[in-house]
């Protein structure tokens, strides 16, 4: 039988998350902030897909909560200097529209009904041979769709054409006033 024994010892957490050399005082708080920068790349990688990209951005949003949450319970990994979390901290998430955005999409999202991101999908032609360029006007979008419906149903179930399509599709929600919901989740880890 083969040995399977690790040739070296395994990482701890703390070990893994730290600089080389040193330990991370905090390794849960960072692996959670992890755990926010995978369910990003997780949502842009669902981004056409509406539901599982509404999976993800609430994965997103309680994987952030915890990483204030998870900070706290640390406290002690400051050596008794944990007064600029109540003073810097906690005074500027709390006047930051988009940190504010957050806690709110995690509270009501999450404690009071479901994610319901508004969004719209637009559809135009490209290259369509029965308008001439002779008619003044490009190539536009020919009108919007459901965005809860999948683009790539668009895409394939549409009726077959001798040109293409553009989809373009922007997620929001209430609270974004129209910004690409995206950009607003990648911004609430770098505040």
């Amino acid at each position: 039988m083969a040995d399977v024994t690790p040739s070296r010892k395994a990482k701890t957490l703390a070990e893994k998350l730290a600089a080389e050399g040193s330990t991370c005082p905090i390794p849960a708080t960072h692996d959670r902030l992890a755990e926010v920068h995978y369910w990003w790349h997780q949502m842009a990688e669902m981004y056409h897909e509406p539901d599982p990209f509404r999976y993800r951005l609430g994965a997103f949003a309680q994987a952030a909560r915890a990483v204030t949450l998870m900070l706290q319970t640390k406290k002690a990994a400051f050596k008794g200097d944990f007064d600029f979390y109540a003073k810097d901290w906690v005074s500027k998430a709390k006047a930051d529209p988009i940190m504010s955005w957050l806690n709110n999409t995690r509270t009501n999202g999450f404690h009071r009904s479901a994610l319901p991101p508004s969004s719209w999908l637009q559809m135009e032609c490209i290259r369509n041979p029965r308008k001439s360029s002779w008619d003044g006007e490009d190539d536009g979008p020919i009108g919007t769709r459901d965005p809860f419906q999948c683009t790539h149903y668009y895409m394939n179930a549409g009726p077959t054409t001798d040109h293409g399509h553009n989809f373009t599709r922007l997620w929001s929600m209430d609270g974004l006033h129209d910004r690409e919901l995206l950009d607003v989740v990648q911004t609430s880890m770098t505040c």
